[in-house]
């Protein structure tokens, strides 16, 4: 029955429709290797909250990237985000091993409303992708939550993201931050305003610095 539901509908890259064997995976090896451009000189100014800041690729607007992470959050492509995350995390244990051993994945939350409309987190959809690939735990979503209704950050200039973002998160400080490296990770870094935001209260709250892990960086 496998093999005619394969022939019949086949799975595919969803970026290039190539046939892909293995149902894990949603980005052929090709276009995975190939297709997008790498982030080679991180230079960015980063807040004292924050260690490093590590994305998969460049983000292409207009391109096959945006059209994948858009797939992800809008039609809940979940699958893509888990593989996706895989290969963030194959990138993450060679740049900081010691993520490998000491890391905690923090999804950045969405408000309980969006989430609600939206059916899932894409966030957490990659976290888990991630936690598959480097064998480390996804915190708890009752551990961390985004409890302002923000607006969309679109078109608001840097004091303006600042304040929209200001008290959006809550964070209950438990064993789950002792020895561990929190790992922020979402779809795509722009300004860096969210996971910075959240970085701070973190490390605030808990007295730990963090990483900021994304699959597109613009």
């Amino acid at each position: 029955m496998k093999a005619i539901h394969d022939f019949v509908y086949p799975h595919c890259c969803i970026c290039c429709g190539e046939s892909i064997e293995n149902y894990d995976f949603y980005i052929c090896d090709y276009c995975s290797l190939s297709r997008f451009e790498s982030i080679l000189n991180n230079r960015l100014v980063l807040p004292e909250s924050v260690i490093d800041v590590i994305s998969l690729w460049k983000f292409d607007k207009g391109g096959y990237l945006q059209e994948i992470l858009h797939q992800l959050k809008y039609n809940r492509i979940e699958g893509a985000g888990i593989h996706l995350g895989k290969l963030l995390g194959m990138k993450l244990i060679q740049i900081f091993p010691d993520i490998g051993r000491e890391g905690i994945l923090i999804p950045v939350p969405l408000h309980h409303t969006k989430e609600r409309q939206r059916g899932f987190n894409q966030a957490r959809s990659i976290a888990e992708g991630i936690s598959d690939q480097l064998k480390r735990p996804v915190i708890n979503k009752g551990n961390i939550m985004r409890i302002k209704r923000t607006i969309t950050q679109t078109g608001l200039n840097t004091e303006e993201r600042s304040i929209n973002l200001s008290n959006a998160f809550d964070i209950i400080v438990n064993s789950d931050f002792n020895s561990c490296i929190p790992v922020i990770v979402d779809d795509v870094f722009t300004t860096g305003t969210t996971t910075f935001e959240l970085a701070k209260e973190i490390h605030n709250r808990a007295g730990r610095r963090c990483y900021i892990a994304t699959v597109a960086q613009a």
